[in-house]
């Protein structure tokens, strides 16, 4: 999935080169960052989760609910690499967010979800 998610990624960063709303370009670039995030590539997510931020809050606002969200996923990332604890609270206080998302990376249904996106199956399929 990750190599058709850059390859689309790349097509419209092409496409809408020069967009005052690059809104599929910033769509495809979160998608890979959750993507990224999922598969445990956190240090590769946070630039790409870092990115839509900005471009969300600039073309929609910060009270939109795609910024909004996407400071989620930017606090998600920094959580998971363990740092950055005051630029989250910074990201949770000024996007009204109330309760920190939870943290990924932890408990058995993550790790069930890491196998089968690295392509093991999960536990109970295994003989």
């Amino acid at each position: 999935a990750e190599p058709l998610c850059r390859e689309v990624l790349s097509a419209w960063r092409t496409l809408e080169a020069g967009e005052p709303v690059p809104r599929n370009t910033l769509t495809s670039i979160n998608i890979l960052a959750e993507l990224l995030h999922a598969q445990g590539k956190d240090v590769e997510a946070e630039p790409f989760c870092r990115e839509v931020l900005v471009g969300f809050t600039k073309a929609l606002g910060e009270e939109h609910p795609f910024t909004i969200s996407s400071a989620e996923n930017l606090v998600g990332v920094l959580r998971s690499l363990g740092k950055r604890e005051d630029e989250c609270q910074h990201l949770l206080d000024r996007f009204g967010l109330k309760e920190p998302p939870p943290r990924r990376g932890d408990g058995p249904a993550r790790k069930e979800i890491q196998n089968t996106v690295n392509g093991s199956p999960p536990l109970d399929e295994v003989d």
